[in-house]
């Protein structure tokens, strides 16, 4: 009876549950010799069966556990998954399980379906390509992929909470944040919190976690209920991290806050700022360029808001003469104003703007004005040599730099940068 018990508990587990037995011709033969129903009476009892085959039962066993894991976490998640079934007179069935779970055999299985609310719907179907299946029957596993707004079956068996959370996201992360964060400011503290919770709970992973936690949620507003600029952020940061989580975009996370950035700072302020404006510049022809037929990684809207806020910059520097100096002085190659005695901050702070301005306003490089501003004097005289109106002569070779310019040197250079330049080297020659 003792060896009764121990196999018996050890058909019950195997494999700690992934194991089952196989339903093949060798199979069935060697469960049939290993349970031959003539128990011994000790231990070197070998009268009526060799007790060495009662292992034999081993070659019966194979790993038929289905498993379903998260691509997001890696973790392994409940999931209702649909199995149709191939039956012996050409019909198929269907049968609905909840994995992880143990499976029928792999030679009647025609293929898994998932398709729930919860989750981004797939179909296996490796009886058509045999090498899908054996990779399959390797791993034994499948790789789901949560939809925007609801929460797994592990963390939400009935869906009541996932009702809420889907609510509660939708509210807080409106897009229109994303273009002016001042439209959700007086959002308070205690949604703050819910959205944090929310968020930690849509998102395993702990980046996201730590991103809800230190950039979605103000924790000092009832102390400095007046600091616009911090509820501004963490409204964008809210709806910057639901829209990558809900459209499965999260390494888009980064660029939303290099948007902000640039929306947000001087561009004396920081020294990479360049290089972000140099990114949205990029982004820009890109869209404009392009036929977008499917979702954008960046909603337009936002990036021109953000372009809007970089016109405004360029603006307050075009109001400022002491930058204008500077700035001409560049552009007839004597760098920054010689007359003008900087020390080194105030070297850096222009160094920044000037950068800023020339990238904002695709100015050419410095060899590239020398050339065009040879050119435009020499076209100008000419024009003027034949007693031409000045206004008239400059206007037309303003717009045939222009061409010039995009067709020859393929440069992008805003009007008005372009205009104010032209003026300048104009004056040198009244």
């Amino acid at each position: 009876m003792h060896l009764a018990n121990h196999m018996s508990l050890g058909m019950l587990f195997l494999g700690g549950g992934r194991h089952t037995l196989g339903t093949s011709h060798a199979a069935v033969c060697s469960l049939l010799i290993s349970f031959y129903p003539r128990y011994p009476l000790f231990g070197y009892d070998n009268r009526t069966h060799l007790q060495a085959l009662r292992h034999l039962w081993v070659l019966a066993v194979e790993p038929r556990c289905l498993i379903t894991r998260d691509v997001s976490s890696r973790k392994i998640v409940s999931q209702p998954v649909t199995i149709h079934l191939k039956k012996e007179d050409k019909r198929i069935g269907k049968t609905m399980m909840l994995a992880p779970t143990l499976i029928p055999d792999f030679d009647i299985i025609r293929d898994f379906r998932i398709d729930n609310s919860r989750y981004w719907g797939m179909t296996l179907a490796y009886d058509k390509f045999p090498h899908i299946k054996e990779t399959f029957i390797r791993n034994q596993t499948l790789w789901v992929q949560k939809r925007r707004g609801f929460l797994s079956y592990n963390d939400d068996a009935s869906g009541t909470e996932t009702n809420i959370v889907r609510a509660s996201t939708g509210v807080l992360a409106d897009v229109a944040c994303l273009e002016r964060p001042a439209l959700l400011d007086d959002v308070q503290g205690e949604a703050s919190k819910d959205f944090t919770r929310f968020m930690t709970a849509l998102s395993s992973e702990p980046r996201f976690a730590a991103f809800a936690d230190l950039l979605c949620r103000n924790h000092d507003w009832e102390n400095y209920p007046g600091d616009e600029v911090q509820k501004s952020w963490v409204a964008y940061c809210q709806a910057a991290l639901a829209d990558c989580i809900g459209d499965n975009k999260p390494q888009m996370l980064s660029a939303y806050l290099s948007l902000q950035a640039i929306r947000a700072q001087q561009p004396h302020e920081a020294s990479f700022f360049t290089l972000a404006l140099t990114d949205l510049i990029f982004l820009t022809f890109w869209y404009q360029s392009t036929n977008m037929a499917r979702a954008e990684y960046l909603p337009l809207s936002v990036i021109r808001s953000v372009r809007t806020a970089v016109d405004d910059k360029l603006d307050a520097l075009r109001a400022d003469s002491h930058f204008l100096l500077h700035l001409r002085s560049y552009s007839e190659g004597r760098g920054l104003d010689p007359e003008s005695r900087l020390d080194m901050r105030k070297r850096r702070i222009v160094g920044r703007q000037l950068a800023f301005y020339l990238t904002a306003t695709n100015t050419p490089s410095a060899p590239t004005l020398m050339i065009a501003k040879r050119v435009f004097l020499e076209s100008l005289d000419a024009a003027l040599a034949k007693n031409m109106r000045r206004r008239a002569v400059l206007t037309g070779t303003k717009l045939l730099m222009r061409e010039t310019l995009e067709s020859i040197f393929n440069s992008d250079w805003q009007w008005r940068a372009l205009s104010d330049t032209l003026d300048w080297w104009a004056e040198s020659r009244v």
